[in-house]
């Protein structure tokens, strides 16, 4: 193999060219564009999988994939944290619709989920693959550890529920 074989391959998808946007909004009146400028962290999206099943026969173990999905149908993503904690109160507002402890009261799930899409760009900025997460609810929130001896901004990391994803 030549390194021209290699250039003639094209360009390779950089890791840190992606935007993460909520196009609907973020139920509870969260600022969907200062969360995704805050969005600065890695980004592991799941894993899609289906489930396994063994077949024992004299002695021989036959494992065959089953039809049934076994995707954690997770995700998380970080946030800086703004001064005037705007990002924390939008995501934590987001979380009393699901369930508010002091009250006790839930909202429908229609009111609580929302969509979040993942944008891979190119070189050029265009988008060139996109990812849709549809059904997308809060299941959690928590505040990184306060340092300080740190130079870092403080953040904040929410963990979603999902019922369908799609990468387009």
């Amino acid at each position: 193999m030549s390194a021209e074989t290699i250039f003639a391959m094209g360009s390779d998808q950089m890791a840190n060219q992606f935007i993460v946007l909520f196009p609907l909004g973020i139920p509870g009146g969260g600022n969907k564009d200062v969360m995704s400028l805050r969005m600065d962290q890695a980004f592991d999206p799941p894993s899609e999988a289906l489930a396994t099943y063994d077949i024992f026969y004299r002695g021989l173990k036959i494992t065959k994939v089953s039809t049934l999905e076994e995707t954690d149908k997770s995700f998380s993503l970080s946030f800086r944290l703004d001064q005037s904690w705007e990002v924390y109160d939008g995501l934590r507002d987001w979380k009393k619709m699901v369930f508010d402890p002091d009250t006790h009261i839930a909202l429908s799930d229609s009111e609580v989920r929302t969509s979040v899409i993942v944008q891979y760009l190119g070189r050029e900025g265009g988008i060139v693959h996109t990812g849709l997460f549809k059904g997308v609810v809060i299941k959690s929130l928590k505040l990184e550890s306060a340092d300080p001896s740190s130079a870092d901004p403080l953040r904040v990391t929410a963990e979603f529920s999902y019922y369908d994803f799609s990468m387009e």
